[in-house]
């Protein structure tokens, strides 16, 4: 069936409309005035009865490097050692003050709790940690254990840190044979 040119046109119409309507760019959503209204309590601290959800500021750090023993590193039985690695201050606030760096699971390779003070760490600021008065174990074998940064109330924040210590093979090397 022919339609007439009339008809056509008629079809047509609508969807010329249709292409119109999606050049249209929406106009921008101005904030209605009870919002305007919480946003100023809000930066003045007034209560306005509207829940909030505000991130606390926290502690935290991550691990970058190793500043001295690698991980498994080979040392002979009951040889000392200062373990020492680097930080990065990962979280909201300055890093400062007296934390305790406490032994989390496996060998201590010495005392279980060390206090650390930090000089103010700025976030995205390296720091390093360091626990002295290490000892490698005498057993013949490989032992590693794992530590954490503590605050003051005693919560533990930030990356585990590591020390691996593989047997000596200078032991299995330089035994004499029976």
């Amino acid at each position: 069936m022919a339609r007439s040119a009339h008809e056509q046109a008629v079809q047509t119409e609508p969807e010329e409309e249709k292409e119109d309507e999606e050049d249209v760019v929406p106009r921008a959503q101005t904030p209605s005035l009870a919002q305007s209204n919480t946003a100023e309590a809000v930066e003045e601290g007034v209560d306005c009865g509207v829940e909030q959800h505000v991130k606390t500021p926290c502690a935290d750090c991550a691990f970058v490097g190793h500043v001295t023993i690698p991980d498994y590193f080979c040392m002979l039985p009951n040889a000392n050692f200062t373990k020492i690695w680097t930080m990065r201050n990962t979280g909201d606030i300055a890093i400062e003050g007296d934390y305790t760096v406490r032994l989390v699971s496996g060998h201590s390779f010495g005392s279980i709790s060390e206090t650390v003070t930090l000089e103010k760490v700025q976030p995205g600021g390296s720091f390093t940690i360091q626990l002295p008065h290490r000892t490698v174990p005498v057993a013949e074998q490989s032992f590693s254990g794992a530590f954490r940064l503590h605050d003051e109330q005693g919560e533990a924040f930030g990356d585990e840190l590591e020390i691996r210590y593989a047997e000596s093979l200078l032991r299995v090397y330089f035994e004499k044979p029976g």
